[in-house]
């Protein structure tokens, strides 16, 4: 019986979260969550974040899980209003769990009320995805967040169709996410000389993503060459 209105209950939420995104999208809502708009209010944003802090942290972290369920493309500029309002290691922290509450949020979203639809649309990807989960496990899904090229919604939702866990999907998504608040926090600080998401890429942070994912491919490698 408890189990019943468990579900229930979650149907409703899964239910008022696909409204959410649907409204959204009808009132153009990423148009507003720019750098451009971003820095025009920025001394009205960072007052309010003086005068208010932890109930703009709460508003942060809420905007951002629903920039995630709803697949907005607005992680840059949503990342870097963070780092620039709170501070890099701050917002590291409030990026990253909202990030993965979103991720949760949507993946729940994908296997249940969506399931059906979306298994037909990433068909192939999916025999792909599930043979990499099959061969190196948790490894895998942490190479495909510090890849930087595959988006985050679609790892989501391969995630949520393979029959990946809930924790290991929590988990991952979590230390995934990690690279790109660190990137996108640290840029914060400059704010104003970012005209585009392609100026927070320097070398400097090319080649550090780069080691992290040789770091994380090694158990992969070693693997394949016990093979050999």
């Amino acid at each position: 019986m408890c189990g019943v209105f468990a579900m229930k209950r979650l149907s409703i939420v899964l239910i008022l979260l696909l409204l959410c995104v649907y409204i959204a999208y009808k009132i153009g809502f990423a148009e507003y969550v720019t750098l451009e708009s971003i820095k025009m209010y920025s001394e009205t944003l960072h007052t309010w974040v003086h005068n208010n802090y932890i109930i703009s942290v709460i508003a942060y972290i809420i905007l951002y899980a629903f920039v995630v369920v709803a697949s907005l493309p607005a992680t840059a500029p949503v990342v870097m209003a963070g780092g620039f309002l709170f501070g890099t290691g701050q917002a590291i922290v409030y990026a990253t769990v909202a990030a993965t509450l979103g991720a949760v949020c949507a993946f729940l979203l994908f296997r249940t009320a969506l399931k059906n639809t979306l298994e037909k649309k990433y068909a192939s990807q999916l025999v792909t995805f599930r043979k990499g989960l099959d061969e190196y496990g948790s490894y895998y899904l942490l190479i495909l967040h510090f890849m930087f090229i595959v988006p985050f919604v679609v790892i989501n939702i391969l995630a949520a169709l393979a029959g990946v866990s809930l924790w290991q999907f929590v988990w991952t998504t979590a230390v995934g996410f990690l690279p790109c608040a660190f990137v996108y926090s640290f840029a914060g600080k400059r704010l104003f000389s970012i005209t585009s998401v392609h100026d927070v890429f320097s070398w400097n942070i090319i080649i550090a993503i780069l080691l992290l994912l040789i770091i994380t491919m090694l158990p992969i490698i070693l693997k394949r060459y016990k093979k050999l």
